[in-house]
């Protein structure tokens, strides 16, 4: 359920009721994304944000398993546009996720950053947030587009359930 309070806002509000909600959420995303595009995901332990990313990889087109790369920071999804799945929860500083080759990998996939809270400092202004968080036995996506292409990403993803 969109929440459409504020149609100027680069923002959008979306509960979500189950975790087959919330991939359907990033599938409809996914079919906007491209490569260059960044998704900065936030919440707490257990908020969804890799059953979030597993909506964006079926949306891109990525095959086999979508899995926390918590233990290993990365990886790399083939898929008609690539996915790269970071974790930043073990990263000190986005020093270190630059260094990563967090720059590189935006040239060739859409990349998606679990914890991205933790390394702020290192993000391109051009990206898109969701923020996770528990409602009720659901949960609440704020999608917040920071950028022109992020903006308009989410007048899209606005204007998908309201008929616009």
């Amino acid at each position: 359920m969109i929440d459409s309070r504020d149609h100027n806002s680069h923002e959008l509000i979306i509960a979500t009721a189950s975790a087959e909600e919330t991939r359907d959420v990033a599938r409809r995303l996914a079919a906007m994304l491209g490569l260059g595009d960044l998704v900065a995901l936030t919440g707490p332990l257990g908020a969804g944000k890799t059953c979030f990313v597993q909506g964006l990889g079926a949306g891109l087109g990525i095959e086999g398993p979508v899995t926390s790369p918590t233990f290993v920071v990365m990886r790399l999804h083939d898929g008609v546009v690539p996915l790269c799945h970071m974790d930043a929860y073990r990263i000190e500083d986005g020093m270190e996720l630059i260094e990563l080759g967090l720059y590189d990998l935006l040239a060739e996939a859409v990349v998606a950053i679990e914890w991205a809270d933790r390394v702020a400092d290192a993000l391109p202004a051009e990206r898109l947030e969701v923020a996770m968080s528990y409602a009720g036995d659901g949960r609440e996506l704020r999608l917040a587009g920071h950028g022109v292409r992020a903006a308009a990403m989410i007048d899209r993803m606005r204007n998908y359930d309201t008929g616009d």
